[in-house]
């Protein structure tokens, strides 16, 4: 697919339905229930890829531990004397969010059985949004929020 063909397929997506994915995922909708909220039709995996990628670059999941302070860059639009506009980057330092621990693709990949036992003790709609998500062969960070909490208190606790 051409560069040209890739940029009109991802934009028709967008308009279709990547606002609406992003909105759904950002109230903690499954990927399970996204796709039948979805006006067109649309892949689980493409659902998928899009809520992952909306947590990464909205922050609700890090790859890495998170660190202390980060630093938050800003464009600022100043208008001069003569009615010039210029924009300038303003830099502040923020307090990051706070962030639990998951390890639900590590356990999924190294230890199937032991992952299946604690997905069957959680509620549908937990399960699916755990099983909908593409955790990779690691533990990452997920913001903490009541959501995550409820899922790891089950999972962490069905020993």
């Amino acid at each position: 697919m051409s560069s040209f063909n890739k940029a009109i397929s991802d934009f028709t997506f967008d308009m279709a339905n990547g606002d609406l994915i992003c909105k759904l995922a950002k109230q903690g909708y499954s990927v399970k229930r996204i796709k039948s909220e979805c006006d067109y039709p649309v892949s689980e995996e493409k659902i998928r890829q899009t809520v992952w990628e909306y947590y990464i670059e909205s922050g609700i999941i890090l790859i890495d531990e998170p660190q202390g302070k980060i630093t938050r860059s800003e464009y600022v639009m100043d208008i001069g004397k003569y009615g010039k506009r210029s924009f300038r980057q303003v830099n502040e330092e923020v307090e990051k969010k706070s962030y639990v621990a998951c390890d639900f693709g590590l356990l999924k990949a190294h230890s199937p059985d032991e992952y299946k036992q604690k997905l069957s003790k959680l509620d549908r709609r937990k399960r699916e949004f755990v099983e909908g998500l593409p955790w990779p062969d690691k533990v990452v960070y997920h913001e903490n929020n009541l959501h995550i909490r409820e899922i790891l208190s089950i999972w962490n606790n069905s020993e």
